[in-house]
């Protein structure tokens, strides 16, 4: 029994969630009912977010949140990876996204900021328009 509940700990202790991945914060609400390998695709969909790879975010824009606080925390993931990448860098890769995954980023941006995890007071009950103006555009 003990070696289960060790084992556990440590599959727990080596996921990325409840502790910032890359300086992402990710948010509860979004990883609290999932399981384990859940978990661990949206950490690897962040890492290729990050690479600039062009499926990893379409996977993040459409993975599965769960609906109302869950969407909030994956907007305010994706609002934390923009300003990790840079406005520029990540615009590039939006501009490349559907038609429909760029008004599903734009709606998941949105909720992260009104909503989401506060890096700091930029991120304050701002408008995307005035947070990233070029994104807002695409």
């Amino acid at each position: 029994m003990k070696w289960i509940l060790l084992f556990a700990l440590v599959c727990i202790s080596a996921s990325c969630i409840n502790k910032p991945y890359h300086g992402i914060k990710i948010g509860n609400h979004l990883t609290d009912e999932d399981n384990y390998n859940k978990n661990q695709a949206l950490c690897k969909l962040i890492g290729e977010t990050f690479n600039g790879n062009i499926a990893g975010l379409s996977s993040l824009v459409s993975f599965q949140c769960g609906g109302g606080a869950g969407c909030y925390d994956l907007g305010s993931v994706i609002d934390q990876v923009i300003y990790k990448m840079g406005e520029n860098k990540f615009a590039s890769l939006a501009e490349q996204l559907s038609k429909g995954e760029q008004n599903e980023l734009y709606a998941l941006i949105d909720a992260g900021l009104e909503y989401g995890y506060r890096l700091d007071d930029r991120l304050y009950n701002k408008r995307i328009e005035l947070q990233f103006p070029i994104l807002s555009k695409i």
